[in-house]
């Protein structure tokens, strides 16, 4: 097994002069810094706090100020509806969004619309964007890394769930942007764990499957190592299914041994915060031991045993088995195929997790993997590995893939895939239109599974003005960790960058704009059990 974590007081020896990368991961539940050391990925301690992890925690005071972190959890503690845990999953999500769903109902908090359009919370009178948290927490991160490093520090390796829209990460990009951090890279945390399994292993052409389970979602991934270069083969996962919802069960549970007792439910969803955190602790206990004696609000609880507790979350710990099970299955991979399998996250330290993976694929899952810093630890080699390939040496590599379709809304609202899933990174893609009359031009674009335009997550729309007849050319281009542009050649024309324009329409101007597509649907755009299949993939259920 690894050795627990110790904080560092001070790096062992970094020279004044060297520049470094940090590598940072912004957890559902904990937020985490790392840079190499000597060679080795060193998590930076976190002033305040007894951990190397910063609770991704926000509340807003009595002032109205934003508290993040140990601060966050004192007003929690003092006004349970003044904070909250869980905003990562709602980074970059407009308040429109499909996804919010089937995601929505599970939330430990309502979802309110900030002044952008994207999906927030309202804390103590104001509403909280999770762009804003996310500011913040980046912020934190980088000031403790600084203080750690004694010199300032500008770059960082983002991590980012599989998942992650195009526009996901580029709100994560801009809320590193505010936090004074320049981004060369956002990794895929399955990536990123994988990558610091293989550091320093000599590994040769093995397959590794990555199992990632942490508080906000599940992300599986197949990469190939060769020494320190990996290939994503393919990543799938269930944007809804995480610690937090493990958490949840445990909670209720709780309410129903309260209401017992006699005493009401909680009024508001932000009222759980309370019994979601005694939930967790809990949880974590019980990974460990066999039984727990609870202490809730209102005095001695009940106890909980490892039986009880597994047999009501046994069927989340099977739906992580079958996510896992049909991306190897999509991928025509069988696990005898597999030379090691990973199981990350916080939630991945759940036996019954576990025994469950390793009962479906009759193989191992490995001991020796930090399940809360591995991603972080990826994200600080590959930081390194960057500053080395800037001078021309050898350097670790990571090649990524597409985690969801690209496409274009046709004239019937049919979702047209442009860029599929599982497309190599770095690609490009150019759509060629046929105009015979000059006027504007109009596409919208969508990234998901669905048929319908409208059930997957808006882009941004696209607007050309063709001047005269002749052929149209739009140019998608993915760079090495997704990051979309576009360009075009109108008719007589050279090829010049274009922006998508990303703000949100209402239904009826998207309608209109999907209504003017110059695509028309065809035979090969009609639903298949392909498209069904693909949707299990990300969660949709």
């Amino acid at each position: 097994m690894c050795k627990r974590d110790s904080p560092i007081t001070a790096p062992v020896s970094t020279p004044a002069a060297a520049e470094v990368v940090l590598g940072i991961d912004v957890g559902t539940s904990h937020a985490r810094v790392a840079v190499l050391i000597d060679g080795v990925p060193t998590l930076i301690p976190i002033p305040g706090t007894d951990d190397l992890g910063l609770p991704s925690v926000i509340a807003v005071d009595a002032d109205g100020e934003p508290r993040i972190g140990t601060a966050a959890l004192a007003e929690a503690a003092r006004a349970p509806r003044n904070a909250t845990t869980g905003l990562k999953r709602l980074l970059g999500l407009r308040a429109r969004s499909p996804h919010l769903r089937w995601l929505g109902p599970q939330l430990p908090f309502p979802v309110a619309t900030d002044l952008r359009g994207d999906a927030g919370v309202e804390l103590g009178g104001r509403v909280v964007s999770p762009a804003l948290f996310t500011t913040l927490l980046l912020r934190e991160l980088h000031q403790a890394a600084t203080a750690f490093l004694g010199r300032k520090v500008t770059r960082a390796v983002l991590c980012a769930p599989s998942h992650f829209t195009e526009r996901q990460r580029a709100t994560l990009r801009e809320a590193a942007a505010q936090a004074g951090l320049d981004v060369p890279r956002v990794l895929t945390n399955s990536a990123a764990a994988a990558l610091a399994y293989a550091h320093g292993r000599g590994m040769a052409r093995k397959r590794v499957l990555v199992v990632d389970l942490g508080g906000g979602g599940l992300e599986v991934c197949v990469v190939q190592v060769t020494g320190d270069d990996l290939e994503v083969i393919t990543t799938g996962g269930d944007p809804t299914l995480g610690g937090m919802d493990f958490d949840a069960r445990i909670a209720e549970l709780l309410v129903s041994d309260l209401s017992e007792q006699g005493h009401p439910r909680p009024e508001h969803l932000l009222d759980w915060g309370p019994l979601r955190a005694i939930a967790e602790s809990t949880k974590q206990a019980l990974s460990t031991r066999d039984s727990v004696d609870v202490t809730l609000p209102t005095g001695k609880g009940p106890t909980l045993d490892r039986e009880r507790m597994e047999a009501l979350t046994a069927d989340l710990a099977q739906r992580v088995v079958a996510v896992t099970r049909e991306v190897l299955e999509s991928n025509a991979l069988s696990p005898q195929g597999l030379d090691a399998v990973l199981l990350v996250g916080g939630q991945s330290r759940a036996p019954l997790v576990r025994r469950r993976l390793e009962e479906s694929l009759g193989v191992p899952v490995r001991d020796d993997v930090d399940a809360r810093s591995a991603v972080v630890r990826g994200a600080a080699l590959l930081g390194h590995a960057l500053l080395l390939a800037e001078t021309g040496k050898p350097s670790a590599s990571v090649s990524e893939v597409l985690t969801a379709p690209i496409g274009v809304a046709e004239h019937s609202g049919t979702f047209r895939r442009v860029l599929e899933r599982n497309t190599r990174l770095p690609t490009s893609k150019t759509l060629v239109l046929p105009v015979t009359a000059p006027g504007p031009l109009g596409l919208a674009f969508f990234q998901g599974t669905a048929t319908a335009s409208v059930d997957n997550e808006w882009l941004g729309a696209l607007h050309l003005t063709v001047e005269r007849p002749g052929e149209v050319e739009v140019h998608l281009e993915l760079s090495t960790d997704g990051t979309l542009t576009f360009s075009a050649t109108l008719p007589g024309g050279k090829r010049q960058p274009v922006a998508l324009a990303m703000e949100d329409l209402d239904d009826a101007a998207r309608e209109a704009l999907i209504a003017r597509s110059p695509f028309l649907t065809g035979p090969e755009a009609r639903p298949s059990g392909l498209l069904s299949g693909l949707k299990k993939l990300f969660g949709r259920r």
